[in-house]
């Protein structure tokens, strides 16, 4: 065999070797991006119908933080919210019209924090989180800071993830979860209080027994400004309760108490607080053939839960909950993923009403997971965004509300 002809087979297999992997992929060669963490932020108390959707984004470059605009109908263009050259990832996020918006996220191995104030009229939004680099000091406690950048909040001595954030009118309150690497049974719940007066120390709020603590979320009572923390904890003999604690940096923190102590798994907890000072929790509980989502609410100043049923248990599996309250009625609302016989939809509802479910999303050839909701202060209908999931792993994000086409496929 010439040269001439070792050169046309080796085009030839070289031709080959692409077009198998046009036929099985469908796509160019490459590592192909994927969608995790998608949020749903309600900026509607500020006179127009607007939204901020977050999501995080993985590829050959690590992890990037993105979120896209939605102004009456209007989907603005996606932009990056964290500028470095780290992996950012695990993002919480908070909202108040008259403290701003908040965020907590990984940054490397730390936990970063920002936020800022968002003044009406709304045009468009453009935000830019400059990211403190790995190396940074962190912030001592007692010092105070602006937010001109994220805020280094702890000193990478421990494992660090999960972040949740709220924000009152000075500052930021954090919970975490805080491990010695590879250690699972040394992880414990951590707070801090970042703002612009002062700094608290990093605070453990869970009890150091040895047993698993994970997936921490945090609200605060607008009335008494008491920090409200849930998170899913292992206890001996009846598997993963919800426990929580409550009190501010100040005056210390209640001993934990669980919230939810069932024969099943209670967990993935999830929390927001209405201006009446009424804490709402949701999480999953039931069998691991049969998952349910269940809720329960706390008065201000009684300490005695009020269980919500919001899915009546059935056949299908309910996970994933996700909470907002309507600014103006105060009706809290709920969505939910439910997986009926392999077939996975968005299911939503009021919180409190015993009223019927609404599907949010049909089935399909594909799987609606991580809805977020966020009620809507022009209409009585929520809005709801969620990953869409193909059998060839492709993933869109999709939203419906009032002001959405029915169904909207947005990034």
């Amino acid at each position: 065999m010439n040269r001439y002809t070792q050169y046309i087979v080796f085009l030839m297999v070289l031709m080959m070797m692409f077009a198998s992997v046009d036929l099985t992929s469908g796509k160019k060669p490459g590592i192909r991006k994927t969608i995790t963490n998608p949020t749903l932020v309600n900026l509607d108390t500020l006179d127009s119908n607007t939204f901020l959707l977050f999501w995080e984004q993985q590829d050959k470059k690590g992890s990037r933080i993105h979120y896209q605009q939605l102004t009456g109908g209007k989907i603005h263009k996606s932009r990056q919210l964290v500028s470095g050259h780290e992996s950012y990832c695990d993002a919480s996020y908070d909202f108040e019209p008259d403290y701003g918006l908040a965020t907590a996220f990984l940054n490397g191995i730390d936990i970063n924090v920002w936020k800022q104030k968002i003044e009406p009229p709304i045009a468009e939004i453009k935000l830019k989180i400059k990211a403190v680099r790995p190396g940074d000091p962190f912030l001592m406690p007692g010092d105070t800071t602006v937010f001109d950048r994220s805020v280094r909040i702890t000193d990478g001595s421990v494992r660090v993830f999960t972040p949740d954030v709220t924000v009152d009118k000075h500052g930021l309150h954090i919970v975490w979860v805080a491990e010695n690497s590879g250690n699972p049974s040394t992880a414990d719940i951590m707070y801090r209080y970042v703002g612009e007066d002062t700094s608290s120390d990093c605070i453990r709020v869970s009890t150091k027994d040895g047993l698993l603590d994970h997936d921490p979320v945090i609200t605060h009572d607008p009335l008494s400004n008491e920090i409200y923390i849930f998170w899913t904890a292992e206890s001996p003999g009846t598997g993963y309760d919800i426990y929580y604690t409550h009190g501010t940096y100040k005056a210390g923190f209640k001993p934990e108490l669980p919230i939810v102590e069932t024969v099943f798994e209670d967990t993935n907890p999830v929390v927001t607080a209405g201006d009446d000072g009424i804490i709402y929790l949701a999480y999953e509980t039931g069998d691991p053939l049969n998952r349910d989502v269940a809720g329960l609410y706390l008065e201000p100043g009684i300490g005695i839960p009020v269980s919500i049923p919001i899915h009546l248990p059935n056949l299908s599996n309910d996970r994933r909950p996700s909470l907002d309250v309507d600014p103006i009625s105060g009706n809290p609302v709920v969505a939910w993923e439910n997986d009926e016989l392999g077939s996975i939809c968005v299911m939503a509802k009021d919180f409190c009403s015993p009223g019927s479910v609404c599907w949010v999303t049909n089935s399909g050839p594909w799987k609606d997971l991580q809805p977020s909701i966020a009620a809507s202060l022009l209409d009585d209908t929520p809005t709801v965004s969620w990953s869409r999931y193909y059998d060839d792993e492709d993933v869109e994000l999709h939203m419906r509300g009032p002001w959405i086409d029915d169904d909207e496929g947005i990034e």
